[in-house]
């Protein structure tokens, strides 16, 4: 009889496995356009000790290509964290976060990027020429200073 509660046990455990997520917090689906910076926030409230020496890390995976793309949560203070994404490529993307901090390990979830309308907007700046910054996919001379660490949203462009 002990041999047949063990089996029972272990097979309860695995049927409860199929509908118990296999990752952490699943986040909100989101939509957003080819090149445009999306971000995310997560909280670890059960985090002790210095907020900047948490390392936690998010990948984000293409569904159609297989490509993928990791980036670095920042604190961004009373124990929330940050990160963000840019849609390289149109379609599903869905995303997983690592990290030895509880409540930022296992957030799973899903963007879906769309082609941009607006046909400016080439993608990551490539190459750098003197002191200016030039988008090599660009058939007009367009220059652009990126000031991310201000504002995701602020760009100062000087176009020719």
């Amino acid at each position: 009889m002990n041999g047949l509660l063990q089996k029972a046990y272990v097979i309860s455990i695995a049927l409860l496995m199929c509908f118990v997520p296999v990752f952490g917090k699943q986040l909100k689906s989101r939509e957003s356009l080819m090149w445009e910076v999306v971000e995310w926030q997560a909280e670890a409230p059960d985090h002790s000790g210095n907020p900047f020496d948490v390392a936690a890390t998010v990948t984000f995976t293409h569904e159609g290509s297989g490509s993928n793309h990791t980036t670095q949560m920042f604190y961004d203070g009373l124990n929330k964290w940050c990160f963000r994404f840019v849609g390289t490529q149109t379609g599903q993307w869905q995303f997983v976060s690592r990290s030895k901090a509880p409540g930022l390990d296992g957030l799973t979830g899903l963007i879906h990027v769309t082609e941009n309308p607006n046909s400016l907007i080439k993608g990551f700046i490539r190459r750098i020429q003197r002191t200016i910054i030039q988008d090599e996919f660009s058939s007009i001379n367009t220059y652009c200073f990126p000031h991310f660490y201000i504002t995701i949203k602020s760009f100062n462009c000087i176009s020719n």
